[in-house]
């Protein structure tokens, strides 16, 4: 009978810790989308709300929305985004009673340079697309950029990671993203376990 009763409790809390991590990355999957959604629709100062609290102790939550909106603001660039795919959510882990997930997604972003229009030749406007085209395939991969000669765009499609963390249970999860040239503010803000998880 003991053996029954230890085999069903065994059992019970390999469900339960299945559930517990579904229910994690689920709520995840759902908060990052909401993130995501807002930076593909512009709305920066809202999207703030769901990044690292963390970050902010680095650089103020006002420069960095100044920055962001300078960024897309800029009439030399056209950003597009298209919807990002979700890849995979690590299993939630605890660490100095804070809970951290890796998130896996890809993501399509259109980019057009208007400054190339106002480039004297157009061998010299070739010649600096062809120069972006090569820079953008060596930061994303050469199977990963194409340029669209009759729109003018580059399709860029980008392997990203992100982080998950929150204090609570379950919900209000915050974010941040791998971004190139952030290694070290990620070192300040992130567990080396974790910062492994993301290679």
């Amino acid at each position: 009978m003991k053996i029954k009763q230890i085999f069903f409790t065994v059992l019970f809390i390999a469900f339960s810790l299945s559930t517990f991590s579904q229910n994690h990355q689920e709520v995840i999957k759902k908060e990052f989308s909401e993130y995501i959604s807002l930076l593909e629709k512009f709305e920066f100062e809202k999207s703030l709300d769901y990044v690292m609290p963390e970050f902010f102790e680095i650089a103020s939550k006002e420069m960095i929305l100044k920055e962001i909106e300078a960024a897309f603001n800029d009439p030399e660039i056209e950003l597009k985004f298209g919807a990002i795919e979700i890849l995979s959510v690590n299993e939630p882990k605890n660490i100095d009673g804070k809970m951290y997930s890796v998130i896996k997604y890809n993501q399509n972003i259109l980019l057009k340079m208007n400054s190339a229009e106002e480039v004297g030749t157009e061998e010299e406007k070739q010649e600096m697309l062809d120069f972006m085209l090569v820079a953008f395939q060596a930061q994303f991969g050469k199977e990963n950029v194409t340029y669209n000669k009759e729109t003018g765009f580059f399709q860029i499609f980008a392997e990203k990671t992100g982080v998950a963390a929150t204090k609570s249970d379950i919900i209000d999860w915050k974010f941040i993203t791998k971004e190139e040239g952030q290694d070290l503010f990620l070192k300040k803000i992130l567990p080396t376990e974790i910062l492994n998880d993301m290679n």
